[in-house]
């Protein structure tokens, strides 16, 4: 069997939580023997690169090419308000994407396309998928279909939705997606989300949570306490509402790490200069990364977005690591698999420093629920397979 995984970025251009699932879902189907092939986008290197260059990665083969556009999707955080409005009405409608990658159905004959994100490849591939592909799945990871930037603050929800401009968008993303057949959701919120858009109105929709990395639990003995974030550094991620309840909680050998890019990096890294009890390490590896867990005390995810299932919330319950998250989105859904969670209103800076430290007091460890109500990367690729009849 053969499956081509379809996914706006993937491998070395890793940027968040959907790409490991991407990842995952790779690896999964691997696992079971099948041929696996992922499709993506790579930045503008030549007239060479607007055909699909083959490499592997990891015993997966990745086809990367560049969408005709004005930039690539892996620079798009480069860019200002102007050009990314540009870059995303090209984007919606891309034909270049439309012909590459019906050139590799062509090639690769795949039993299943699975697709993912498919912003920087263009949404006119889900019709393109439906006619062409002998079996398809939608991945949905956020909302970026009825909003294109994918943020969505609480405190605007109505007034952000209600304009115009957003109202035409998910009027056309609707239509676009419309001919998906199965449809696949990590929450229940996120189905509900959508549904209430008038998304996906014929197609099968299940709720598949995404899957838990399967990891050696360590944990090592270290001076001090840990208080980590890890994610995209933006403030509507809930940065600055963490430095400043930092001030009001940090005490001698507490340690605040904050891993990850994004606009409000520099914020971060001033703020690090003047208080030398915030450690800033920027984007790391799996295997950096698998180092902080190690010395992790407390999971801190304070974000004022509207989110789904954020990854490093199921890696921080896989490690078995205390989880403190605003309650928002999916997140909720996600934090009642494991006890030692703390869920918080969005915003509210005394119950966030409040639950921090009474977390980092405490710090009860406990992995077996998260894993209980869950699954690995092959587990969740046979879910999948389930879902259509290539059984």
């Amino acid at each position: 069997m053969k499956v081509l995984i379809v996914s706006n970025l993937y491998g070395r251009y890793y940027r968040s939580g959907a790409e490991t699932v991407v990842k995952a879902s790779a690896n999964g189907f691997k696992e079971l023997g099948w041929e696996v092939s992922v499709l993506s986008v790579r930045p503008f290197h030549g007239i060479r690169s607007l055909t699909p260059v083959a490499e592997e990665e990891e015993g997966i083969k990745v086809l990367r090419f560049f969408p005709l556009n004005i930039f690539s999707y892996v620079n798009i955080n480069a860019y200002g308000f102007f050009a990314r409005a540009i870059w995303g009405c090209l984007d919606v409608m891309n034909i270049h994407s439309w012909l590459v990658t019906r050139a590799v159905l062509r090639r690769e004959q795949p039993d299943l396309v699975l697709s993912h994100n498919l912003r920087g490849l263009g949404y006119l591939l889900p019709r393109l998928f439906a006619k062409r592909a002998k079996r398809y799945i939608q991945v949905v990871h956020d909302v970026q279909l009825v909003e294109p930037s994918g943020i969505l603050l609480v405190a605007q929800l109505k007034t952000q939705l209600s304009r115009p401009i957003r109202i035409l968008y998910r009027t056309l993303t609707r239509h676009l997606f419309r001919t998906v057949g199965i449809v696949v959701f990590p929450s229940k919120f996120l189905q509900d989300f959508y549904t209430g858009h008038h998304f996906f109105s014929v197609a099968k929709r299940s709720v598949l949570m995404n899957p838990v990395p399967d990891v050696a639990v360590v944990h090592k003995e270290h001076k001090g306490i840990n208080v980590v974030y890890i994610g995209q550094i933006e403030e509507q991620k809930g940065i600055q509402l963490l430095l400043d309840v930092w001030q009001t909680i940090r005490r001698p050998h507490w340690r605040l790490i904050l891993a990850g890019a994004g606009s409000y990096l520099h914020a971060v890294k001033k703020a690090s200069l003047e208080d030398r009890s915030i450690i800033v390490s920027g984007f790391l590896s799996q295997i950096q990364l698998a180092a902080i867990w190690e010395v992790t005390d407390v999971f801190v995810y304070p974000s004022l977005l509207i989110e789904n299932n954020p990854m490093s919330i199921v890696e921080a319950l896989s490690h078995g690591v205390p989880v403190v998250a605003s309650d928002i989105g999916g997140v909720s859904e996600l934090l009642r698999l494991a006890p030692n969670t703390k869920l918080v209103p969005p915003g509210d800076s005394e119950a966030l420093a409040s639950a921090i430290t009474e977390s980092a007091e405490s710090r009860v460890f406990v992995r077996e629920n998260i894993l209980a109500l869950s699954v690995g990367s092959k587990e969740y690729s046979k879910e999948l397979i389930a879902l259509t009849d290539l059984n």
